[in-house]
């Protein structure tokens, strides 16, 4: 929606817990159980991903799952998730071994929460990455921190700043490898109705 760093840089680092379109997966099934504060969410997705690559390979992505947590009560919300993605890489008609860095399951995990102090809602995220697009060692680490801030009736002003770290793992940016990016986030929102949000944002 708006532009959070959390949505920029999970979309650069090909994380799955995201709000963008990775977010969204194909035939699967789905619970949402809601228990007074606590609400539970899980997924199984059979995945449909089959992309042809240069030199005859492959890259699949059959199995996917995820489970949510949250707690909300009164200014204090709390959220956990955890999941993964089994990828499989296939060259010249014979599977790859997991030695080889291409055959993981990428495994992601979150946890963010925020409080609202009336006059403002702070609000933060920590997520991580293991073994990203199945290659064995890259794997990514996501921070953001932000404040929401009531301007007049319900609109607000928000204010976030994430930043990611990338070990790509030998197979990919050599030994010791990584890259940093950051991103900074400013956003005016005014409502015009439930489902209608106009805003003005730099990233």
């Amino acid at each position: 929606m708006t532009p959070s760093p959390q949505n920029w840089l999970s979309q650069l680092a090909n994380l799955t817990i995201t709000p963008n379109a990775p977010a969204r997966w194909n035939n699967s099934v789905g619970y949402t159980g809601e228990f007074a504060t606590v609400g539970v969410s899980a997924i199984y997705s059979a995945g449909n991903l089959e992309t042809d690559q240069a030199h005859g390979a492959s890259r699949t992505d059959d199995d996917k799952y995820g489970l949510g947590l949250r707690y909300e009560n009164g200014p204090l919300k709390i959220g956990a998730i955890y999941q993964a993605v089994k990828y499989k890489a296939h060259y010249d008609g014979g599977w790859l071994e997991a030695s080889s860095g291409e055959d993981e399951t990428q495994k992601d995990w979150m946890l963010g929460a925020a409080y609202d102090f009336g006059f403002a809602t702070l609000a933060g995220s920590w997520q991580q990455g293991r073994d990203v697009l199945g290659a064995s060692g890259f794997d990514v680490d996501l921070w953001q921190i932000g404040l929401i801030i009531p301007v007049v009736g319900e609109d607000t002003f928000n204010l976030a700043y994430g930043q990611a770290k990338l070990d790509g793992g030998n197979a990919i940016m050599g030994e010791g490898g990584s890259v940093k990016p950051k991103s900074l986030g400013a956003a005016y929102l005014h409502p015009l109705s439930k489902r209608t949000t106009v805003y003005a944002a730099y990233t």
